[in-house]
């Protein structure tokens, strides 16, 4: 059974979401896992009101957001062939738009932004035409609240719950084979178009997981120790299914005297019935 899976295509693929339900928008997040794959700029996402109102755009020369194609917040330069995590939120209470790269603010700006996707919301090109994207997508989602940091950083590496409050479009791309992928949130089919292959295995971070319980305490994906012992981590799926995995870490002697940094400790404990993927435009 294949566990990670992911999607290749070629760069005149795209996906087309239809926004039943979403088109008006007053405040949202928009967040994925990116891996860029060359210089070309493209559009990884945009609404079909107007051209860049909003959208994600770029290369991995940056990745910049855009509202009104006036106002805008970029990533800064971007490795090719590595994986980030981008989140945009519009906050329509305090007319504020903001850019986050792997969980850090990259940038802060005032604009008044349409209130609508359109009927429809494009990723990997720009209305399905022109400005192909070439590069990874996975876990693509879209909010209608302005999330905070601290609920982009909670979240960013885990699957979330398709009933999470404000959740309107959740892609996580697991099907592995076929012409559309399903918003699990409605259930409403998004198109493939130009035959995508799909391949794997997925090397995204973002683990099919909604939840992480540390012996520590923590709730994250991973944890930082500088101490020698036995650490356990729980996590849950999405379904509620729980699995626990535990390992000892010994700190290491140099010279007659211990030594200790901070080392992180990523446990992926692979579930049976968990599948996680990412889709690629190339």
């Amino acid at each position: 059974r294949v566990l990670f899976r992911s999607l290749n295509s070629n760069n005149s693929n795209y996906v087309s979401l239809p926004t039943t339900g979403f088109q008006v928008l007053q405040s949202y997040t928009i967040e994925t896992w990116v891996r860029p794959d060359n210089n070309s700029n493209g559009a990884l996402w945009e609404g079909s009101v107007s051209m860049s109102d909003p959208s994600l755009e770029g290369c991995a020369g940056g990745l910049t957001f855009w509202i009104h194609d006036n106002q805008n917040i970029s990533t800064g330069p971007l490795t090719l062939g590595q994986w980030y995590h981008v989140a945009c939120v519009y906050n329509d209470a305090s007319d504020s738009m903001y850019l986050y790269l792997n969980g850090t603010l990259k940038g802060a700006e005032q604009v008044v932004a349409t209130a609508g996707l359109g009927s429809n919301f494009y990723l990997g090109s720009r209305l399905g035409s022109i400005y192909f994207f070439s590069g990874g997508v996975d876990e693509f989602r879209i909010w209608n609240v302005a999330r905070t940091q601290e609920q982009i950083q909670s979240a960013m590496y885990s699957s979330v719950a398709t009933n999470s409050a404000g959740l309107v479009a959740y892609l996580p791309f697991d099907e592995g084979t076929g012409s559309s992928t399903v918003n699990r949130v409605n259930n409403t089919n998004a198109t493939l178009y130009n035959n995508p292959n799909w391949i794997t295995p997925s090397t995204s971070p973002a683990q099919n997981f909604a939840a992480y319980q540390w012996s520590t305490n923590e709730y994250t994906n991973q944890i930082s120790v500088n101490s020698s012992g036995t650490y356990t981590v729980t996590v849950v799926n999405t379904l509620g299914c729980s699995s626990t995995s535990m390992r000892q870490w010994q700190r290491q002697k140099s010279n007659g005297r211990c030594w200790s940094s901070f080392f992180s400790l990523v446990f992926f404990v692979v579930l049976q019935f968990i599948l996680a993927v990412y889709f690629v435009f190339v």
